[in-house]
């Protein structure tokens, strides 16, 4: 009788990968409530600051700003909506909002 081989993996086990993708799953949670702390702390900024309503609407979920609010905003609300435009992007890049 033939001693028959052990069959080999095709692929390495799954602990290794499966331990980088919750690491991973961290990274990416952690950075999350960070950015959206931030952001929320942005938007308290610009509404205080005096930025309606519609200024900070018309910054969409990728962080694009609106054409026709953009070139009727002061300076100081143009800096301020940078930073929420900043805050969204960050967010944007890891995954965004689901």
């Amino acid at each position: 009788m033939v001693k028959k081989r052990k069959p080999q993996p095709i692929a390495p086990p799954p602990q290794s990968s499966a331990l980088r993708s919750r690491k991973r799953a961290r990274q990416v949670t952690t950075l999350f409530h960070k950015y959206t702390e931030e952001l929320d702390l942005a938007i308290d900024r610009a509404r205080d600051g005096g930025c309606s309503e519609e200024q900070l609407s018309s910054i969409d979920s990728a962080g694009n700003e609106s054409k026709r609010i953009n070139g009727s905003i002061s300076s100081e609300h143009k800096v301020l909506l940078d930073d929420v435009k900043k805050w969204k992007d960050k967010i944007s890049e890891i995954g965004g909002r689901e």
